[in-house]
């Protein structure tokens, strides 16, 4: 009988240490599962803010991104009309140098710039100046500066 009140006192005595670090381990994943939660809680939160801040930015550069889109295509459509207008010009001042070369003699000793220079007795041949006698009336040095100074300036 001694030795089963023993064996019984041991076993409550094992059961009452085994309930208190039950009760210790228990209240340790209590408090662990506690600061997890307030861990989640605080990363969600900053977390939820990184978010909200990134949507705002990439809301920014889809705003940036369309108004970088308009003036790509406000600055496509006016090098192409740009380039329309430069060959209308080149056009013009083909047809202007045809005109000018089909000329009578006397308007062009009034007008044509090129013929200005000319000694007045090749006007008073009466004939019209031939494709040599326009290229030696033709000032290469001028007509570059002048193409300089139309791209420098071309208004």
């Amino acid at each position: 009988i001694g030795y089963r009140r023993d064996l019984i006192m041991k076993i409550e005595h094992n059961m009452a240490e085994e309930m208190r670090e039950h009760n210790e381990i228990l209240s340790k994943l209590k408090k662990h599962i506690k600061d997890f939660q307030t861990f989640l809680t605080e990363d969600y939160k900053i977390a939820s803010a990184k978010v909200a801040k990134a949507e705002k930015v990439y809301a920014d550069l889809i705003a940036k991104n369309s108004e970088f889109l308009r003036y790509v295509s406000k600055i496509t459509i006016l090098n192409n009309i740009l380039f329309k207008l430069d060959a209308i010009r080149s056009i013009l001042k083909t047809y202007r140098s045809y005109l000018m070369f089909v000329a009578p003699l006397s308007w062009r000793k009034l007008y044509d710039e090129n013929l200005k220079h000319l000694p007045s007795n090749q006007y008073q041949s009466g004939e019209f100046v031939t494709d040599n006698d326009l290229v030696e009336t033709l000032n290469i040095d001028k007509m570059i500066e002048i193409a300089k100074r139309e791209l420098q300036n071309p208004y």
